[in-house]
């Protein structure tokens, strides 16, 4: 007869121990009883409100945490194709760690606001897109050093070269570039706000609008990503596409987030319908 497990308080992250036991989160935190009181208390206040919000994400929207699982996987398989470009593939790969963080930092805080890690997916989808235009960017952005790559390929110089390729409205560009500092927003100190929001949304709502933009940035890098796959590594764009995974559960939290922003008017705030594919 097998040997059960025995398990140990209330937290949901568990380490296997040699005995045969799973140690908590919050076992691993009640040896700091002494100082309970301060930062302990803090941490496990926070570890109850992760499980609160994971709880609430599984059960009202499960179909945003399915879509960006599904994402999760369909980036690593892009990577992990024979003959995409090593270099593609790391961003991909980076992409793929950032959704986990992202969806990590957006169960750990009571309100986040802005996921700093859709700043990130932003660069890699600009980088993306630019390679796929020209290939020989690439080399140039491997190639180059730190402080110069910084200039040729920092985010505004990557929206303005994105902007005369395809000839975009340059107002959709500026919302990129808008929306990039948007993100990035929490990262630097900042003093006390004499203008608060009117109304902050519940728990419930702000999960909902703040998980929809994980996926969002997520499946722009995917879009760009096939695409550089395709330009710049010796494997073929037709052969991906081809063969490339059914993203159902994508489509149906897409389709979701759409009906919601179009429902308050924000469809286009969500990059609902915008053509990231003509590059």
């Amino acid at each position: 007869m097998a040997k059960t497990k025995k398990k140990k308080g209330r937290g949901t992250d568990a380490r296997a121990t040699g005995d045969g036991t799973v140690t908590t989160y919050v076992d691993l935190l009640a040896t700091l009883r002494p100082v309970e009181r301060g930062l302990v208390k803090e941490l496990v206040a926070r570890e109850e409100r992760s499980s609160q919000h994971l709880f609430s994400l599984v059960t009202r929207f499960p179909e945003l945490l399915d879509g960006l699982s599904q994402l999760q996987e369909a980036l690593k398989w892009l990577a992990g194709q024979s003959g995409v470009n090593v270099e593609v593939a790391h961003l991909l790969l980076e992409a793929d760690r950032r959704v986990v963080s992202g969806t990590e930092f957006l169960l750990s805080q009571s309100d986040p606001r802005v996921l700093d890690e859709a700043r990130y997916l932003m660069e890699v989808e600009f980088l993306l897109l630019d390679f796929a235009r020209d290939p020989d960017r690439l080399d140039v952005w491997t190639r180059t050093p730190q402080l110069e790559r910084s200039r040729q390929f920092d985010f505004d110089v990557l929206c303005r070269r994105h902007q005369e390729a395809t000839g975009a409205p340059a107002d959709r560009v500026l919302f990129d570039q808008e929306e990039y500092r948007m993100h990035g927003s929490t990262t630097h100190p900042r003093p006390i706000d004499p203008d608060p929001p009117l109304s902050a949304p519940d728990a419930a709502t702000g999960l909902f609008f703040d998980a929809a933009d994980l996926i969002h940035h997520t499946m722009r890098v995917w879009t760009a990503g096939l695409a550089a796959a395709g330009s710049t590594g010796t494997v073929a764009a037709a052969a991906l596409e081809a063969r490339r995974p059914a993203l159902a559960a994508v489509d149906a939290a897409m389709q979701l987030i759409d009906n919601t922003h179009r429902s308050i008017g924000l469809l286009e705030l969500t990059g609902g319908h915008r053509d990231r594919a003509h590059i």
